[in-house]
């Protein structure tokens, strides 16, 4: 997109006086000028930087709270995607950039949350830049204030996973795309699209937003060899970094294992447990995650449980988004622009992400707010030209204020708050101390072997999987505890036959496979741990229970 024009013909007049005696500027002198009123956009979207990373740096949480987070840890120890050390597709671009702090920092979780905390707080950096490109000064700078204050992506800049390190190289890419056909930002913005990639290869579907932009620009610049050369050189610098953490995994784990791994997931993620539209039977059931994903975590809209407060921002951001979805240019270049950039991941995630975490969701957020800042900032100039200018400031201060007030709230509570599996081993380690133990549990289980090695325990998928094990006739243990998310566990135990389907215990009568029989065991629920759902809605209820051995075999 060609950007503004109104300094040509400045500095034309010679050096020297004028008639009336007063000095005239030098050409240097208003060139150096003009540079400054180009760079004016980079500084106050470092500024903002700034002060986004001041908010994130200090609430960085002390522990890893999931299994994606282990597989990171993990793999910055050793490598591995056949041991989930980190699991398929790798993740290269994120280890590389935690391997560079791990040094320094001595602790993996710590490394890896670095890393989003410096770059969540980046962020703000090319979505100001980009907001200016797209809708003006004003916007932008809402924009940036939006993101900052935005209570799904500060939450994730916390954590040790690499969806925020992703969106900003995304947006990058995408603000790099808005300044072509400026010599050299097609190329540039290729090399951060790659390494957008390598850090989520989920993110693919933005290559259709990079070829429709590039498409758009060979279409507005004049003829000749330029542009074409400029398209080669974005192809050809998206490849060459591609080509470089491409060969960097084939070094740590060989062209054939990385492929055979790389298939076996993909059928995995599609066929069993990704929570794909092709596993999950009920449409309405994804929708309503869909719509609780992007508005109730990602946009920060009141829901259950949430404080009343809540609802201050969450008008604000439902107008926003009205009035920039009814304003009467949404067919303008700009909104094209932000919408090359959405339907496609829109329609990746609708058919193929696990919707119960809302984290996938974290990028179409970010490309959401500068429309809603741009239905804000109208909504508040039509407030301002009725009412007066205090009443829209004193509205505009009430809802960032907010929004900002809220969202530290709930980063303070995860800070504070340890996951689920971690209260567990806590509290199995205070009361009941000593003797043999066996823990078994669902994901929560690679946290339970992380943080107590000396614990046996063991994941299973199913109740067959836990009667038919092994390790309890060679161990005998004393005490065998099960963990279970999800909530009400206890309404759901008892005597019969049962199976676990994703994570819960579900009665034989009703589950897939009818032919596992009583199990020689009494269940007997011990605690319920609970969590705020909006800190990490996979992570908010955590059932144990004590198995009594009965009569019986295993």
């Amino acid at each position: 997109m060609e950007p503004g024009a109104g300094t040509k013909g400045r500095g034309q007049q010679p050096a020297g006086r004028a008639g009336g005696g007063g000095l005239v500027k030098s050409e240097p002198l208003a060139e150096v000028g003009t540079a400054f009123r180009a760079y004016k956009p980079f500084g106050v979207g470092l500024l903002l930087a700034a002060s986004s990373l001041a908010l994130r740096l200090p609430l960085r949480v002390p522990w890893l709270g999931s299994w994606d987070e282990v597989d990171f840890a993990l793999g910055l120890r050793r490598y591995s995607l056949s041991e989930y050390q980190p699991h398929f597709p790798g993740y290269p671009v994120y280890l590389g950039l935690a391997r560079l702090l791990w040094p320094w920092l001595g602790e993996e979780g710590s490394a890896l949350t670095a890393v989003n905390a410096l770059l969540g707080g980046m962020t703000a950096l090319p979505l100001f830049l980009l907001a200016d490109r797209l809708y003006g000064r004003r916007v932008a700078l809402l924009s940036s204030l939006l993101l900052i204050f935005n209570p799904l992506h500060w939450l994730l800049s916390e954590r040790a996973l690499s969806d925020v390190t992703g969106s900003f190289f995304i947006l990058t890419a995408l603000c790099l795309f808005s300044y072509a056909p400026r010599p050299y930002a097609g190329p540039a913005a290729g090399v951060a699209l790659a390494l957008a990639l390598g850090t989520r290869p989920s993110y693919f579907p933005f290559l259709l937003t990079g070829a429709i932009l590039e498409g758009q620009i060979l279409r507005e610049r004049s003829s000749g060899r330029g542009k074409w050369i400029e398209a080669i050189l974005t192809v050809f610098s998206f490849l060459v970094v591609c080509s470089l953490w491409l060969l960097w995994q084939r070094v740590q784990l060989g062209g054939e294992p990385l492929l055979a791994e790389g298939l076996r997931f993909t059928a995995g993620h599609f066929q069993s447990w990704g929570g794909t539209a092709w596993i999950e039977p009920y449409p309405l059931g994804r929708m309503h995650a869909l719509l609780s994903a992007l508005f109730l975590h990602g946009l920060g809209f009141y829901g259950p449980g949430a404080s009343p407060w809540r609802l201050l921002p969450s008008c604000g951001i439902a107008l926003g988004l009205l009035c920039w979805a009814w304003g009467k240019d949404h067919s303008s270049r700009a909104d094209r622009f932000l919408l090359a950039g959405i339907i496609p991941y829109f329609l990746w995630i609708c058919l193929a992400q696990n919707l119960s975490r809302p984290r996938h969701v974290l990028i179409l957020v970010l490309l959401m707010l500068p429309g809603v800042a741009r239905g804000l900032i109208s909504l508040l100039d039509r407030v301002s030209s009725l009412h007066g200018r205090f009443l829209s400031r004193a509205l505009l201060a009430l809802f960032l204020g907010s929004s900002l007030s809220l969202s530290l709230d709930l980063v303070r509570r995860q800070q504070t708050t340890p996951p689920l599996a971690l209260q567990v081993l806590d509290f199995l380690h205070d009361s009941y101390p000593g003797g043999d133990s066996l823990l078994y549990g669902g994901e929560e289980q690679r946290l339970f072997e992380y943080y107590r090695p000396r614990l046996p325990s063991k994941r299973i998928r199913g109740m067959s999987e836990l009667w038919s094990d092994p390790l309890l006739a060679l161990m005998s243990p004393q005490q065998i505890f099960l963990t279970m998310a999800g909530e009400a566990g206890g309404q759901r135990m008892g005597n019969g036959k049962w199976e676990m389907g994703n994570g819960k215990l579900k009665k034989d009568g009703k589950s897939q496979n009818s032919a596992i029989q009583a199990p020689p065991f009494r269940v007997v629920p011990i605690r319920t741990f609970s969590r705020d759902p909006l800190l990490d809605p996979s992570d908010c209820c955590l059932t144990l229970y004590q198995l009594e051995i009965g009569s019986g075999k295993f």
